[in-house]
């Protein structure tokens, strides 16, 4: 509960500043792993949410109500059959709730892979798509959002601490998904406060164009914000380019492995290869 009450408290703070919609981390109501989740008794708190039955998740919805700010969070989630995935809801004001489950689970052993990247409309006329922390990781998996026609990709995230990705390696990544594929990416991360680099790279928001658009006042307290503008979506030049794609050429990459020929080299009669680029300038013309 302790971390659903820190939801609500944002969401006022959200309010305050004409906020409409809150992102929240992967994770963020019930923290801790999946390997624990599993061995919790079901229902414990701060542990395991059980969907929109526990105490946890009604304090966010109601929140929502409240504020009349939408929030995005983050769960592990225990299905009815007693499945654990790694989850994000969508809470609108009006009552509704958009349900997106990990398409990849870090840990198959504890928890289950998701069903299917989907997309889904909202009454401000913004189409969004939600991809869970690896989930983001594969670029087919943001093409597919596009290909919906998602004006918004939300990227919740929790990087474990240590990690290699401190160095902010997610955020530079989903800049250029946002790029190819014409659309908004809202991310955020856990931030540990003991981490500047951590905190430096704990949220980003980028436009169509591949920039960073977020803003942080003095009077939203820790908020980053930006305006999502269906029409500068359309006008993107990753929009341009996905109608003059051919899938034809590219279908295969879905459904097969990489080729690869076989090894012929032997590992210790290899040697790096060394390459140049030649400048245009220095070519002929």
């Amino acid at each position: 509960m302790h971390n659903a009450m820190l939801v609500a408290s944002s969401l006022e703070r959200a309010a305050r500043a004409g906020v409409a919609l809150a992102i929240f981390p992967e994770r963020c109501l019930t923290g801790g792993d999946l390997a624990n989740a599993r061995t919790a008794r079901r229902g414990a708190p701060d542990t395991v949410v059980e969907t929109s039955d526990s105490p946890a998740f009604r304090t966010v919805r109601d929140a929502v109500a409240q504020t009349g700010v939408a929030a995005g969070v983050g769960l592990i989630e225990r299905a009815a059959d007693g499945r654990l995935f790694n989850s994000y809801a969508i809470c609108l004001p009006d009552g509704q709730r958009h349900w997106q489950r990990q398409a990849l689970s870090r840990d198959g052993r504890h928890a289950r892979h998701g069903g299917e990247i989907a997309a889904f409309d909202t009454h401000w006329g913004t189409r969004i798509g939600v991809l869970i922390g690896r989930d983001n990781d594969l670029a087919e998996n943001a093409r597919t959002l596009a290909l919906m026609d998602a004006h918004l990709l939300i990227a919740p995230h929790l990087t474990p601490s240590p990690h290699p990705r401190d160095d902010g390696w997610l955020p530079r990544v989903l800049a250029a998904r946002a790029l190819e594929n014409g659309f908004y990416v809202a991310f955020c991360d856990s931030a540990d406060s003991e981490n500047p680099s951590r905190i430096a790279n704990a949220a980003t928001i980028v436009d169509p164009s591949g920039q960073p658009i977020g803003i942080e006042r003095d009077d939203m307290q820790g908020l980053l914000a930006a305006d999502v503008e269906p029409s500068r979506v359309a006008a993107s030049a990753g929009r341009q380019r996905l109608a003059a794609r051919r899938p034809e050429l590219s279908g295969r990459a879905a459904s097969l492995p990489a080729a690869r020929e076989p090894q012929r080299a032997a590992a210790r009669g290899s040697v790096p290869l060394s390459f140049a680029v030649v400048a245009r300038t220095r070519i002929g013309r």
